[in-house]
């Protein structure tokens, strides 16, 4: 039996049509997604992360300080060497004001990572917060790192919501 080359056969008709349909449907769909954060100035805003009428929000303002509101408790206060998940309660929430610090992508061992420092009013308080950039989200990293949970937070412009 000869073997006929591909090229005019009515599966290489379909696969010329398919193809660019594929393609277009591929790419629409890449071109909506935000750029993932790349510097210090793409923190710089209101995220999110919504759960109907118990939205956490975090507010970085360009001269280092951030605003934290509506945190569950538990995402700022948990061990993360805890063997167990941590589950958390969007009516238990706690408000912290703080500094932050982000580590450029292309930087350090922690790049794309963001460090808030929180400002402790009572030493009895441990919070904790560990945030790194999530492709154009955030990720709030809370209970045993090794189950990778997170409260992920995204622009508020994103989310259709707005701030007070």
């Amino acid at each position: 039996m000869e073997a006929r080359p591909l090229f005019g056969t009515a599966a290489s008709r379909v696969a010329k049509t398919v193809a660019p349909i594929l393609l277009v449907a591929l790419c629409g769909s890449c071109a909506a997604s935000p750029p993932p954060l790349q510097t210090s100035d793409d923190l710089i805003g209101e995220w999110t992360a919504p759960k109907n009428e118990h939205s956490a929000i975090l507010r970085f303002d360009e001269d280092g300080t951030v605003r934290l509101e509506h945190v569950p408790r538990a995402a700022v206060t948990s061990d993360p060497s805890q063997p167990e998940p941590v589950e958390l309660d969007r009516n238990d929430t706690v408000d912290l004001d703080g500094e932050w610090l982000f580590f450029d992508p292309t930087g350090t061992r922690d790049s794309g990572s963001v460090s808030v420092i929180p400002h402790v009013h009572d030493p009895r308080d441990d919070f904790s917060v560990n945030l790194r950039a999530s492709g154009p989200g955030l990720c709030l990293e809370y209970g045993n790192v090794d189950d990778g949970q997170c409260l992920p937070f995204v622009r508020a412009s994103d989310a259709g919501v707005s701030g007070p």
